[in-house]
């Protein structure tokens, strides 16, 4: 048996790449892969490092706060997540405090759903933060399969969205920012 690549119309207009046996047959969808950087939009700078503004928390303490929610595959027709790399960088600091401790996580879920976030690693903790600001990224591909081989509905449908949380122990002390540089891959199989 030959493989070849085909084209297969499904669900009315809508066409999408398939890989076809020679009697026609599908063997199987087509992955797309794209990736976007759509963290910190805004002028741009002469180190060409940019930030999105930076958010500090407010008067409660323990409490969320997001610093920046970006949405990603809203050019690309919706369709199921197979695959997810992430390289995500924020920026960290105490408002006016050398004690507080400052925690965050970023997060995702498919914006279909609406639902909950999905942390994509542990909430990392950062005792007596100080106020400078201390930089820091998570990266790398993302284990989307559970042990059921299923993929957490939670990010399982294009469009995600992706945001970054923050939250401290001491009031209006923790601050933090996302940069540019930060970006989501993503493979999937279009509805």
């Amino acid at each position: 048996m030959s493989l070849m690549g085909g084209i297969k119309r499904t669900g009315g207009s809508q066409v999408k790449d398939v890989i076809v046996d020679e009697e026609g047959r599908i063997i199987t969808d087509a992955v797309i892969e794209f990736t976007e950087h759509p963290f910190a939009k805004g002028n741009l700078t002469s180190n060409g490092v940019q930030y999105c503004t930076e958010v500090t928390q407010g008067a409660s303490t323990n409490t969320d706060y997001t610093v920046e929610t970006v949405t990603v595959g809203t050019n690309h027709p919706p369709g199921k997540v197979v695959g997810l790399e992430f390289g995500l960088t924020g920026s960290f600091a105490a408002a006016s405090t050398t004690t507080a401790d400052l925690k965050y996580q970023w997060q995702a879920r498919s914006k279909e759903f609406n639902g909950s976030w999905l942390g994509l690693h542990s909430q990392v903790t950062k005792t007596n933060i100080n106020t400078t600001n201390v930089e820091e990224t998570y990266s790398g591909v993302f284990a989307t399969v559970d042990k059921d081989g299923l993929i957490p509905s939670e990010v399982s449908r294009v469009p995600l969205e992706v945001r970054l949380r923050i939250q401290s122990n001491e009031a209006s002390q923790a601050q933090g920012k996302t940069k540019s540089s930060s970006y989501v891959t993503v493979k999937y199989i279009p509805d």
